[in-house]
C-alpha cells in the first residue's frame, strides 16, 4: 500500500452470522484496495461508538427508516445492501438517506465499487436497480378511473369544467348509476 493510504473502514451490519463473517473477509482481501472491516454486527444498536465511516445496512423491515435515519444523524454514510430490489423499497431507502443500494444478488465487484464510491461522498446503485428505480411507477401514485382521466385530459385541453361535464363520458356515469 502506497505511504498515507487510509483505508476504508466498514461495519457491516446483518442478522445472518455467516454472511458478516463471509463477506467481512471478501472486502478485506480485495486486491488493490484496503478496505477494513472494523465492525459485523447483528444490528446497529451493536457498532461502535464513534461508528465506522460508511455501513453496509441489511434492514429490518420495520426499522429501515429509522436505522437509515440514525446512522446518517451519527456522520456515516450507509449502503443498504439487501435482498430486496424492489423499488419501492429502494426508493424508501434513498429517500431514509442512504447513500447507496447493492442487491445481495449483484456481483460482489458491485459491493466493493459501492463502498469505494460512497467513502468518496459519491452515490451508488448498480444500473440495473437505477433503471427498475427510476421506470417504475411509485406504489403511491394514484389510480385514476376511466372518467377521472377524461375529465383530466379535457381540463388539460382547456375546456371548461361545464363542457367537461356535459361530455358524453359523464352522462354514461349517470346512467350507469
Amino acid at each position: 500500500m502506497p505511504d498515507g493510504f487510509v483505508p476504508i473502514e466498514v461495519g457491516l451490519v446483518d442478522d445472518h452470522s455467516m454472511y458478516r463473517d463471509g463477506a467481512a473477509l471478501w472486502l478485506e482481501h480485495q486486491p488493490g484496495r484496503r478496505i477494513s472491516v472494523v465492525a459485523a454486527v447483528r444490528s446497529v444498536a451493536d457498532l461502535p461508538a464513534p461508528p465506522p465511516a460508511v455501513v453496509l445496512l441489511d434492514p429490518a423491515p420495520t426499522s429501515a427508516a429509522e436505522d437509515i435515519a440514525g446512522l446518517r444523524a451519527a456522520g456515516v454514510r450507509v449502503i443498504v445492501h439487501s435482498a430486496d430490489e424492489s423499488p419501492d423499497v429502494v426508493r424508501a431507502a434513498l429517500e431514509a438517506g442512504a447513500k447507496g443500494y447493492v442487491s445481495k444478488r449483484a456481483p460482489l465487484s458491485d459491493l466493493v465499487e459501492g463502498v469505494v464510491s460512497v467513502a468518496a461522498g459519491e452515490h451508488y446503485l448498480t444500473r440495473r436497480l437505477a433503471q427498475d428505480t427510476l421506470l417504475a411507477v411509485p406504489a403511491r401514485r394514484p389510480l385514476l378511473s376511466h372518467r377521472e382521466v377524461e375529465v383530466l385530459l379535457g381540463i388539460a385541453k382547456g375546456r371548461t369544467r361545464r363542457a367537461v361535464a356535459r361530455s358524453p363520458g359523464r352522462s354514461a356515469c349517470r346512467r350507469a348509476r
